[in-house]
């Protein structure tokens, strides 16, 4: 059951953060056709790139946060039943 629940956790971080990344890739070519900034060219891309790697080493950074953690931490040992 925690299981379930730690893949619904990644499952909407990962739809939260594509959310943000379509909306700041769409707000750039908006704030481009408006001339708030200057047009992009072709350097378009490299936005892309800049989006992709943060990206990347995020995943990386998650991966490593979470080998340094023990998965199984010791617990104490359960005393036996009472005899009745």
């Amino acid at each position: 059951m925690a299981e379930e629940q730690s893949k619904k956790g990644n499952h909407s971080k990962g739809s939260l953060t594509a959310g943000f990344i379509l909306v700041g890739v769409g707000l750039v070519f908006l704030l481009s056709n408006l001339n708030v900034i200057p047009d992009l060219g072709e350097t378009w891309p490299l936005f892309l790139i800049i989006i992709g790697a943060s990206l990347v080493l995020g995943a990386l950074r998650d991966r490593r946060s979470s080998d340094t953690q023990d998965p199984n931490p010791p617990t104490e040992p359960t005393p036996p039943p009472p005899i009745l």
